[in-house]
């Protein structure tokens, strides 16, 4: 072998060993730098997309558990309200508070709500705890107690406690602020009944101690109170009268020894938007104790369907007459309730998008129920 010939064979093993030019390089990477930007942009807008997919898929999980909860609690609407043989004469279990909402009630730059654009639902129940007694009201002396006075004041109802009860400790189950009910035995056409909150703790009454003592708030003269979430009757059970609301001779304002006294646990649903006006949030409320059912919810309105009406309409408006579309706040009329919820995914404003509801850039989904409670068919005949 000649020396030329392993001089050429070096050469060629050198030129081998020598990889990729420099245009070869900068054509590699050009084309890598292209695949990589076609594959990260349709990253990025699958990315966007499974994000309002993710926020959609949320909303209609949040939307169903919120109504279910609803229909689990209104069904059962006036549990415990049955006390005696001739109670059930009149139907209770759900009141409705419809506002008339402002124009508009929303701020489509800010896209925050404000309260009046949302109802309030009360499902009406006495507190389930096995340990609230039931009391039979009574005075000092043994006579009737009358809850109304000329002007505000507190009243003081007496009872012994019943069977299981000394009177110290049926006392002890009151507290200030408890909204107790007040029930008639017996009733013709209707059992009468009115409602106060307690405005002290149970106490023991009388000469060696022997009685339950309950001071309350006093009602208007025939059961009646003033309207207001802080009043007497913030369930709007009473505040409605004459032709303007419940009839007068279902309220009463007189109770004896052989009626009764119990204290109510209503659920009530309700709109937070005093916290996050650009987040508002349903609220379920039992013994002063709130949970946040659902997240940005932009409507909530519950429609009542009362009795006699064959029309097959839910009454939206609790303040005008039934033939004007409301019924006039007597919720003894009440026998069925639609709920309607409204929510949306959070704002996005770089999204172009714009929904039809309130023109937000978000996406919004609604559902509804329709609810019989079963206390609320009582004496339909």
């Amino acid at each position: 072998m000649t020396r030329k010939t392993v001089r050429s064979r070096g050469t060629l093993q050198l030129a081998t060993a020598r990889g990729f030019s420099l245009l070869e390089l900068l054509v590699a990477m050009a084309v890598f730098l292209i695949v990589s930007g076609a594959s990260f942009t349709l990253f990025q807008r699958h990315q966007a997309l499974l994000s309002r997919e993710q926020g959609l898929a949320g909303l209609n999980i949040g939307l169903r558990n919120a109504l279910t909860q609803i229909q689990i609690d209104v069904v059962n609407a006036g549990n415990g309200l049955i006390v005696g043989a001739y109670v059930p004469s009149w139907p209770m279990g759900a009141s409705i508070v419809n506002p008339a909402p402002s124009t508009p009630c929303n701020n489509a730059s800010t896209y925050s709500y404000t309260a009046s654009c949302f109802d309030t639902l009360n499902a009406i129940t006495v507190d389930p705890d096995p340990t609230v007694p039931v009391l039979h009201p009574q005075s000092l002396s043994g006579g009737c107690v009358t809850t109304s006075a000329s002007g505000p004041t507190t009243i003081t109802l007496y009872s012994l406690p019943p069977s299981g009860f000394t009177p110290s400790s049926a006392a002890a189950k009151f507290h200030a602020g408890d909204q107790m009910l007040f029930v008639a035995a017996s009733g013709n056409p209707y059992v009468p009944f009115t409602t106060a909150r307690l405005s002290a703790n149970g106490a023991t009454g009388g000469s060696t101690n022997q009685y339950v003592a309950l001071t309350f708030n006093s009602t208007l003269a025939g059961g009646y109170n003033n309207a207001g979430a802080t009043g007497n009757d913030p369930l709007n059970m009473t505040t409605s009268q004459g032709t303007n609301g419940i009839d007068p001779s279902k309220l009463h304002d007189s109770f004896c020894s052989s009626d009764w006294v119990l204290r109510l646990s209503p659920i009530i649903y309700s709109v937070d938007t005093t916290t996050d006006p650009t987040n508002p949030k349903l609220m379920r409320t039992r013994g002063g104790v709130q949970n946040v059912v659902m997240e940005q919810v932009v409507s909530f309105r519950v429609g009542a369907g009362i009795f006699g009406d064959l029309s097959d309409n839910y009454r939206y408006n609790a303040s005008t007459a039934p033939a004007n579309g409301g019924y006039y706040n007597d919720f003894t009329e009440v026998r069925a309730i639609r709920v309607s919820l409204i929510g949306r995914t959070k704002p996005d404003t770089i999204n172009t998008y714009r929904n039809l509801f309130d023109q937000g850039p978000y996406q919004v989904l609604g559902s509804s129920t329709v609810v019989n409670p079963r206390n609320l068919s009582m004496n339909n005949n």
